[in-house]
């Protein structure tokens, strides 16, 4: 008897993410059968994690739509869709994200589908930007935490579809903190030519140019900040490892022209700005935990950093509260400024990056607040996915 078959595709990296632990398990226990379609943005997270995928040109078509979806589904007949979660860039011509389109195109052929979700609130992932409604709803939702739950019913989606898993994610974050050894931090200082101890990471995301009017702020004002601390303080001996989000350069040209500027005319030496980290072997999880702390505006990375065990704090100058910004997730920001500090003007946010430099105790204390913090306790999902394909199979 043949081994029923899963499809399973994904857009975005931090969507694909989500994916691999489950891959991993269904690869080996050998009793399904994968096929994986890649992207241009999660081909690279395939590779690393040593799935082989077609490319959407193998089948002959050259967009994602929801026709070529169908087009796909007949001719690899799978039992079920195992997708992640991401969303349009309209602007930038993304239009089609086949964690969207193939959740309707599966509908229609009566083939259930799962969406692993990689964040909490977050519409946009369910939501068609050119109607503005929200148009993709699998037929069932994986979320790791009843925070998560909570943050989607309230956004509009149906409740019966949202299922708590846990994160699929934990074993993965787990095994590369335990695998950091000193070797391996001593082979990233050397990558990336870092020579002094105290390391902090500022991992960017899409606080662009154009998300400003709905934000109060963009990636320069934070880096502004750091840059600004870092003239205050009279330290040499630190270092603060810059990254910017991976479709900056795409989606916001001038934000990045502005960013790489300023960098380069601040003059100081202890700021490194770092691309290409998955190129050069190391993954950014590594990067925070090679870290005494993490800064960011919204970014997954400074969460997951925190669910290893590494303080982080959000700098969101000027905060426009409220608004309608769906493409990032503040609120969980807000909601754990207990164990995650934000500073939400120009001093506030200043004050705690140069404490956050200064004060060794600071950092001490933030370790032991995100171990006693229930949402920061990672709970392992591979498994409550696997009982949840096993459930919606056909």
């Amino acid at each position: 008897m043949e081994n029923k078959k899963i499809l399973t595709t994904s857009w975005h990296p931090s969507a694909t993410n989500m994916l691999i632990p489950v891959l991993n398990i269904l690869q080996k226990q050998k009793e399904l059968d994968i096929s994986i379609i890649g992207t241009k943005y999660s081909n690279r997270v395939f590779e690393k994690n040593g799935f082989s995928y077609l490319p959407i040109e193998s089948y002959g078509l050259k967009n994602f739509a929801e026709a070529n979806m169908e087009k796909i589904l007949l001719k690899e007949n799978p039992d079920l869709v195992l997708l992640g979660a991401s969303f349009q860039e309209v602007q930038s011509g993304e239009r089609y994200i086949p964690d969207q389109t193939m959740i309707n195109a599966a509908r229609r052929q009566g083939i259930p589908s799962i969406t692993i979700h990689d964040y909490w609130r977050d519409m946009a992932k369910y939501t068609n930007k050119i109607t503005g409604r929200i148009e993709f709803i699998p037929d069932a939702i994986a979320v790791f935490d009843s925070y998560a739950k909570k943050k989607l019913i309230e956004a509009g989606l149906p409740e019966q579809v949202i299922k708590i898993t846990g994160n699929p994610e934990a074993d993965i974050l787990k095994q590369t903190k335990e695998n950091f050894s000193d070797t391996r931090k001593y082979e990233l200082k050397k990558v990336f030519d870092i020579k002094v101890q105290d390391v902090f990471l500022y991992c960017g995301g899409v606080e662009w140019n154009k998300n400003k009017s709905k934000l109060g702020y963009t990636t320069l004002d934070n880096i502004k900040i750091i840059t600004d601390s870092l003239k205050d303080i009279g330290r040499d001996d630190l270092n603060v490892i810059v990254t910017l989000h991976p479709r900056m350069a795409q989606n916001d040209e001038s934000g990045m022209r502005d960013v790489l500027n300023h960098l380069k005319n601040c003059g100081d030496s202890r700021i490194k700005y770092i691309d290409q980290v998955y190129e050069k072997g190391f993954t950014m999880e590594e990067l925070a935990l090679a870290s005494n702390a993490v800064f960011t505006a919204f970014s997954t990375v400074a969460i997951k950093g925190a669910w290893m065990g590494k303080p982080c704090m959000s700098l969101q100058p000027n905060l426009i509260l409220p608004n309608d910004f769906t493409d990032g997730e503040i609120g969980f920001f807000l909601d754990h400024s207990n164990v995650i500090p934000l500073g939400k003007n120009y001093k506030e946010a200043k004050d705690l990056v140069i404490k956050m430099f200064t004060d060794k105790k600071l950092i001490s204390d933030l370790e032991k607040s995100l171990v006693n913090c229930p949402d920061m306790t990672l709970q392992s999902g591979s498994q409550g996915i696997m009982d949840l394909i096993k459930e919606n199979i056909n």
